[in-house]
């Protein structure tokens, strides 16, 4: 049996793998939540109640008396913030996890 040369040895092979490690992924919209929120930070403010965020939507928050308070209440701002953001261009809406929430698929 033939061996198929490696992509090292292949100029060919090596773009490709190359376009492979760059793809951005294509997700639904849950999805993409999703994968944002597995990003949230939160902590315990001093007042006792919770501070949620995620690194790189700038001006995302949200408060709750409890974790999962702020966490829901953080996917629900996080909707908010997205929906704004796509209104005015999207540029300001992160890629996460490799997903693009401004690339749209392409129909076959």
């Amino acid at each position: 049996m033939r061996q198929l040369p490696s992509a090292k040895q292949n100029p060919r092979k090596r773009r490709a793998s190359a376009l492979l490690q760059t793809r951005k992924t294509v997700a639904s919209y849950p999805e993409y939540l999703e994968a944002a929120l597995r990003h949230a930070e939160i902590e315990r403010m001093e007042n006792g109640k919770y501070f949620a965020s995620i690194p790189q939507f700038d001006g995302l928050w949200a408060i709750g008396k409890t974790r999962d308070e702020a966490k829901k209440d953080l996917r629900s701002a996080l909707d908010g913030w997205i929906d704004v953001q796509i209104k005015h261009g999207g540029d300001s809406v992160p890629i996460v996890d490799g997903v693009d929430l401004r690339t749209v698929p392409k129909a076959h």
